[in-house]
């Protein structure tokens, strides 16, 4: 009898924790594939879909939720003539502290990004120009879940002298 309430709590916990998420591994994995052609990336991209892309001149993609599979080729092609990247790593609390502006206004929606899915990141330091790119995975339901990008946040910085 005891096993049985003992499974029922464990089952009972398991569900109150939130969605499962992928592993930072697969989100980098996961991340890393939806960048190397962004154009094309609609397979691995969940809807709905969140982005922004702060940049210079006319590579600026307003921050919006991309619903329909049929907004996203024209969402993915605004991303990729912003978005570049380097090695992605594990988001942190650190990271979350010293994003700066424009980004940093984002944290609301950052916040709200890791309660459902793994969050990683590159950072380019600030040397004239800088860069941020934020990349939030998650699982797609079902019965072999995949690991699919559901939200871009990036930002290329003038650093001035």
């Amino acid at each position: 009898m005891r096993i049985a309430v003992t499974v029922l709590l464990l089952a009972t916990g398991a569900a109150v924790a939130g969605p499962a998420k992928p592993t930072v591994e697969q989100a980098v994995k996961a991340a890393e594939a939806w960048l190397d052609d962004i154009g094309a990336a609609a397979p691995l991209t969940g809807l709905p879909f969140y982005s922004a892309a702060v940049g210079d001149g006319d590579t600026t993609c307003k921050a919006e939720t991309t619903k329909t599979a049929a907004d996203l080729p024209k969402r993915l092609t605004c991303l990729a003539k912003a978005v570049t990247s380097d090695d992605l790593v594990a988001w942190s609390k650190k990271a979350a502290k010293q994003l700066p502006a424009p980004l940093k206004a984002q944290k609301a929606k950052i916040a709200e990004l890791e309660k459902k899915a793994t969050l990683v990141h590159h950072h380019s330091e600030c040397a004239g120009q800088g860069s941020d790119l934020i990349v939030a995975v998650a699982l797609e339901p079902g019965d072999k879940p995949v690991a699919k990008v559901v939200a871009v946040l990036y930002q290329s910085i003038f650093c001035g002298e």
